[in-house]
């Protein structure tokens, strides 16, 4: 096929799936340019004619970085990020920009300009977020390869819920200039650039363009490490902890499953597998989530002077700005009414003082050079990654991100890492998997009971990740799991 029939179809589908409003910022007829020009130019890039997606927060020259934010739709960028460059230098085809929540701090999909994406497969459940967007217009072969950004599982849980792969590399493989993150507030914490693609090979394939500084050179948030091959590394040698139940949100009974068949996978490859628990996870969560909500949210308050804000994000407003006093009263009273997970919620979130900020960053430093160490004492010998689930619940229902905030926390973990990770599809929901004990009164944890419910035939995914800079051992493993024996 040439390019321009691959951007042709590529159109097509964009056009099919109009209702799933994952691209909503199409580029069409530039896309048509650019193919042309490559069928008669010739290109030699490793993504010559590829068709791509770009997350609405990232800079593509000619469109607005709204962040789902009225204020901004107009704001249009003069110049493509720096990633976007490596990207159309290495061949690739921009279709459009993709989907995302307002403000980016949910894993569902909505804002009050383009509305609401939807599942592939279900009209009633979100693709995921924050770059759920272009995780739909991956899975419903819209594009190849989706951009996108990671902050609390924003890469991982949309390929989870979508059934596609994505990786969030180790923080600072990748510059972040024209990325638009929400806040400067982010407090011992990264928002890191990644792809989303249907195979392992693809995501390899996105980051070898992604690292290429031929065109654009290293910039000064990029640490200086060359791409690693993951088909070098002698998986038999490594050594994998594994875990289906952080001890702190429970699995649903397919996840567990999910995770469960892929170590067994792994062994089967004659990697050894052993079982074990997150180090510390109460620690690591309430540092996760003290740090992303340090500032109490103030940003999301500046920009609803500007104009529509979605109800969750004002629901999250109106937590984030709660006093400590307040907080801790309403936090105790939902433990004592049998909402325990949102009383935890609000022990671990909201403003904090110059000296507070300083103490949890100086207490995540602490968490992340003792992680490895405290795995490794609790198997017994030396750990190269870890294979958990990349969410405890299939794609969300419409609505229910707030609420389900603390499903993530198996994403969470390599944010506060910083350490690479990666998800592939492994299985989807059966017929019988819907039903499981949770506490019925506590409000997150029936959320999580009536998503289980109807969710039989959904996508389910596993999650990969390892220490810095090995993305070859992530994507090494992930290529195990997807070649299932």
């Amino acid at each position: 096929m040439t390019c321009r029939e691959i951007v042709v179809d590529a159109i097509r589908q964009v056009e099919a799936h109009k209702k799933l409003k994952a691209i909503v910022q199409p580029l069409f007829d530039q896309a048509r340019v650019d193919a042309a020009r490559i069928d008669n130019e010739g290109h030699d890039g490793p993504l010559a004619g590829v068709p791509v997606s770009i997350k609405d927060s990232i800079d593509l020259v000619g469109t607005a970085a709204t962040l789902g934010m009225q204020h901004r739709r107009k704001q249009f960028a003069k110049t493509d990020s720096l990633l976007v460059q490596r990207l159309r230098a290495a061949g690739a085809i921009v279709i459009g920009k993709a989907n995302v929540p307002q403000g980016l701090l949910l894993h569902e999909c909505a804002n009050p300009i383009f509305g609401r994406s939807k599942h592939p497969q279900s009209k009633e459940r979100s693709p995921g977020g924050s770059s759920g967007g272009d995780a739909a217009a991956v899975a419903a072969h819209c594009v190849a390869i989706g951009l996108g950004t990671d902050l609390g599982g924003s890469i991982r849980q949309p390929a989870h819920s979508c059934g596609i792969c994505g990786l969030k590399p180790t923080s600072e493989r990748l510059t972040i200039t024209g990325a638009n993150v929400i806040t400067d507030a982010l407090f011992g914490l990264s928002v890191v650039p990644g792809p989303l693609a249907r195979s392992v090979d693809d995501l390899d394939l996105a980051m070898r363009a992604l690292t290429d500084k031929t065109y654009v050179a290293q910039q000064s948030d990029e640490t200086d490490r060359p791409w690693p091959d993951f088909r070098e590394v002698e998986t038999r040698a490594l050594r994998v902890a594994w875990w289906n139940d952080d001890g702190y949100f429970k699995a649903a009974p397919a996840v567990e499953r999910a995770t469960r068949e892929a170590s067994e996978q792994l062994a089967l490859r004659g990697i050894e597998v052993v079982a074990a628990e997150p180090p510390d996870i109460e620690r690591a969560m309430r540092l996760f989530l003290a740090l992303v909500s340090a500032d109490g949210l103030a940003w999301m308050r500046d920009l609803a002077k500007f104009g529509r804000i979605d109800w969750e994000v004002r629901r999250q407003m109106w937590l984030g700005r709660l006093g400590s006093t307040s907080r801790t009263v309403l936090g105790k009273l939902l433990s004592w009414t049998g909402q325990p997970t949102l009383g935890k919620l609000l022990a671990s979130t909201g403003p904090r003082s110059a000296s507070e900020i300083d103490s949890l960053i100086a207490d995540a430093v602490d968490y992340r050079s003792t992680f490895w160490d405290a795995l490794e004492n609790s198997t017994g010998g030396h750990v190269d990654a870890v294979l958990t689930p990349p969410h405890a619940l299939a794609a969300l229902k419409h609505g229910s991100g707030l609420d389900l905030l603390m499903a993530a926390s198996y994403t969470y973990l390599p944010n506060l890492l910083g350490e690479p990770a990666g998800v592939v599809p492994w299985t989807t929901v059966r017929v019988g998997e819907q039903d499981e004990d949770r506490p019925r009164r506590d409000i997150s944890q029936l959320r999580a009971l009536r998503n289980t419910a109807t969710s039989a035939g959904l996508p389910i995914g596993v999650q990969i990740f390892a220490r810095g800079w090995r993305e070859d051992i992530v994507l090494a493993l992930l290529k195990i799991l997807e070649c299932k024996l």
